[in-house]
């Protein structure tokens, strides 16, 4: 007999740095991640190293943290593909502020059958895609 399977989640960047930053959207993240694994992307690590290195973040040891509480998942050929797919698609249908790196996790999170859980209104509506509270200001 099979075991159930749990939905894993990707949480991208700004949901990381809610949760280490204790602001108030990380409150809502335990049931939006249910039970499943936690994925993260190379994606994510390079965003939350990048905000380490430049002291905007309160925990100094996040990438570390992550790299030791989420399953790593790599980036693929067709996530980079699907990703840039998505990108247009959206930029196009008027969505200027999509980020490729969004798109790009979000390609990682599709591929994986994985929620991607978010703070960032960019990937609203989409298939798959959780957006926690309201969008943050832009960095």
């Amino acid at each position: 007999m099979a075991a159930s399977h749990k939905a894993d989640c990707v949480l991208d960047t700004s949901a990381w740095v809610a949760l280490f930053n204790d602001e108030p959207a990380a409150a809502a993240l335990p049931a939006a991640q249910g039970e499943g694994r936690t994925v993260t992307t190379p994606i994510v690590l390079a965003e939350l190293a990048a905000l380490e290195a430049l002291g905007r973040l309160r925990a100094a040891s996040l990438v570390a943290d992550v790299e030791k509480n989420a399953r790593f998942e790599p980036l693929t050929r067709e996530d980079a593909i699907d990703g840039a797919r998505t990108y247009a698609r959206l930029r196009k249908a008027g969505r200027s502020k999509i980020g490729l790196a969004d798109a790009l996790i979000y390609a990682t999170a599709r591929r994986v059958g994985a929620t991607l859980i978010t703070l960032d209104t960019d990937l609203s509506g989409e298939a798959g895609v959780t957006v926690l509270g309201q969008s943050r200001k832009a960095r």
